[in-house]
């Protein structure tokens, strides 16, 4: 439960946007979906989906000459049911390599990139960017007119250094896909990989506390529900620059600082 002072912490206008920190994936894709429909609604937009290519592994169907090389092979996409692919673009990021079958996007949303990109301009998994701009086409699949990413036109938030492209302002990226083996779980539990081609970022309105490390901002909001060791608290807690910047939404535990060292981490220290 968020208490009445914390509620009113909230209000002020640096907490605007900031990503909640909670301990699963499963609860960061919750609240990045909350987020994206109230970022839209707030800035009078609407969501544009963006859907993923898949198809599924690749398979070798025809022998090449005798003269050739006996590994040599020519491979084709295996297609996807229809059902099963509606199913495959429904699963959260968590069940699908955190490269989203569907990418809900509007201007000015923010996004964290979910891929090393160009890291000697700090451009790598884990940065943090609002959008700019897409480039992008409609292909008909499935009897449906469906939009597929191109480009993805992103402005870092804080480079470690300014980027400059010609014909670009200063410190925007474009981003491209590239196809990249997943392996998906579907809601019956069977593991199904397939190819995905799809622009590797996610909205940015929750990460986990693992995404968290190494970060310092003077607003932090922290849901310490499914944080179960005081290391997880400690990378939470890790974020704030101040006491007065940081709120806990839920999930304090006492006993999990105050409960003594376990044996495992004594041996360690």
């Amino acid at each position: 439960m968020i208490s009445p002072q914390n509620n009113n912490k909230l209000k002020d206008s640096g907490f605007d946007y900031v990503p909640i920190i909670a301990a699963k994936n499963r609860y960061r894709d919750k609240i990045n979906v909350m987020g994206s429909l109230h970022f839209a609604s707030q800035t009078n937009q609407t969501l544009t989906d963006f859907y993923s290519v898949d198809s599924l592994a690749e398979v070798l169907t025809q022998k090449q000459p005798k003269k050739q090389s006996s590994n040599a092979r020519i491979k084709n996409q295996v297609s996807i049911h229809r059902a099963k692919q509606f199913t495959l673009w429904n699963l959260h990021p968590d069940m699908s390599g955190h490269i989203p079958g569907i990418l809900s996007l509007c201007i000015g949303i923010p996004v964290m990139i979910k891929k090393n990109i160009a890291t000697e301009l700090g451009v790598t998994n884990g940065a943090e960017a609002n959008v700019v701009g897409w480039k992008s086409h409609v292909s008909k699949m499935w009897g449906r007119n469906l939009n597929i990413l191109d480009v993805l036109f992103v402005k870092l938030k804080n480079p470690a250094v300014e980027i400059r492209l010609s014909g670009l302002p200063d410190n925007v990226m474009p981003l491209t896909k590239m196809k990249r083996k997943i392996s998906c779980q579907l809601p019956n539990g069977h593991i199904e990989t397939i190819h995905r081609d799809q622009i590797e970022v996610l909205p940015n309105f929750a990460m986990t506390d693992y995404s968290s490390q190494g970060r310092t901002q003077p607003f932090n909001v922290i849901d310490l529900t499914d944080c179960h060791t005081h290391l997880s608290y400690y990378t939470c807690f890790s974020w704030s620059a101040t006491i007065a910047g940081t709120v806990i939404v839920g999930g304090f535990n006492t006993n999990i600082i105050q409960g003594g060292t376990s044996g495992w981490l004594r041996q360690e220290f």
